[in-house]
């Protein structure tokens, strides 16, 4: 659950309790690099991503409710994550998949992140 915050304090929202963040779980995700300080490319940067292609866009959705998963749980580029929801909009408008839950099917395929 996103943080919550209450005057200065920022705290977790939770189902338990809240409890007080600590100031490295507030930075925000910096971008994996090689040892020579480069960035490494995402995931798909190297797959063309088709909208016909329902087992690897149905990776990038959620098992129950279908909502795509964003740019920070996936880790892709910001190019690729586009592409990756276009696509997916492009096959659920098609029917090639469903807009409300994951196919049984693929339920037990391995997380690409």
């Amino acid at each position: 659950m996103p943080p919550v915050r209450h005057h200065t304090a920022i705290f977790s929202a939770g189902p338990t309790r809240a409890r007080r963040l600590k100031p490295e779980e507030l930075r925000p995700i910096k971008n994996k690099v090689d040892e020579d300080g480069n960035p490494l490319p995402c995931a798909l940067c190297k797959i063309k991503i088709d909208y016909k292609n329902v087992r690897l866009l149905s990776q990038f959705i959620s098992n129950d409710t279908g909502m795509i998963y964003g740019r920070r749980i996936t880790g892709l580029c910001g190019h690729k994550q586009k592409e990756l929801t276009k696509a997916i909009r492009r096959a659920r408008t098609m029917g090639f998949m469903p807009y409300t839950y994951k196919y049984p099917e693929y339920l037990n395929d391995p997380k690409p992140f």
